[in-house]
């Protein structure tokens, strides 16, 4: 159930770049120019510098900082990893709107680690950073409510995030409002919902996501939403099989030897 919530939560974890420092206020300048020399620091492999600099301006209050050194923290980048310490610098840094670092909170809030284990919480930091547009956080929120993650089950606001993501190009958020839109509201007849859905998955499709490739070659297989037609759903179909997602792939193969 919680996968859409860890899978890229995991890959920001672990390869987020050092943000970009915010314009600095006049009281802010020393914060940030500390935040750069950090920065410089760690590029240079001065690692013991690089932290002593980045903590210092984080105690300063730069957002920026208190995110990055919380991340070092967390992930055990210059020192054995400290979840409970990183929480803290993360949490300032949420607290300022910095959406890397309410997103990684919510992960933190999920699964217990630094945190207390909180799947409203989870929510209400993945709520803040998909009301700053976080496309991510917004897929994320949607499937949340679709799910019962932190809140009752809702379809009208797993809809609404879902939407607003997959208007963003998030294409997960596209595939699983399509799967969404195929078990309705009882608003559209089953014709009607499915020529929605398979209009969202050819567009996934088309930007190659492999789930929504699969789904539209099965589309064109049955005639569901679309004319039935095999020779598109075989093009589809192959494309799938070339999905880096390797369930996907081994789908699509499968329906390849029919």
């Amino acid at each position: 159930m919680r996968y859409f919530l860890v899978a890229a939560l995991f890959v920001l974890a672990g390869c987020v770049a050092a943000p970009e420092p915010s314009p600095a206020a006049p009281h802010a300048t020393s914060a940030l120019e500390l935040y750069r020399q950090a920065l410089a620091a760690r590029d240079a492999n001065r690692d013991a510098e690089a932290q002593h600099l980045m903590r210092r301006s984080a105690e300063a209050g730069c957002m920026e900082a208190c995110h990055e050194y919380g991340l070092w923290l967390y992930l055990g980048t210059y020192q054995p990893r400290n979840p409970e310490e990183a929480a803290g610098w993360l949490l300032k840094a949420a607290e300022q709107g910095f959406v890397d670092s309410q997103l990684l909170v919510a992960q933190m809030y999920l699964f217990g680690r630094g945190l207390p284990l909180s799947e409203r919480e989870a929510l209400r930091w993945l709520t803040r950073a998909a009301e700053a547009g976080s496309a991510e956080a917004q897929y994320r929120v949607g499937m949340a409510y679709d799910e019962g993650v932190g809140a009752a089950p809702d379809p009208i606001h797993a809809m609404k995030w879902l939407k607003l993501a997959s208007a963003q190009g998030h294409l997960d958020a596209t595939y699983h409002l399509a799967v969404l839109t195929v078990e309705g509201d009882g608003s559209l007849p089953d014709e009607g919902r499915w020529r929605e859905a398979a209009a969202l998955f050819q567009q996934g499709a088309e930007a190659g996501h492999g789930p929504c490739q699969l789904a539209l070659g099965r589309c064109y297989e049955r005639g569901e939403g679309l004319p039935r037609d095999d020779a598109k759903a075989r093009q589809w179909y192959e494309a799938a099989a070339r999905s880096s997602d390797t369930k996907v792939a081994q789908e699509a193969r499968n329906r390849l030897k029919r």
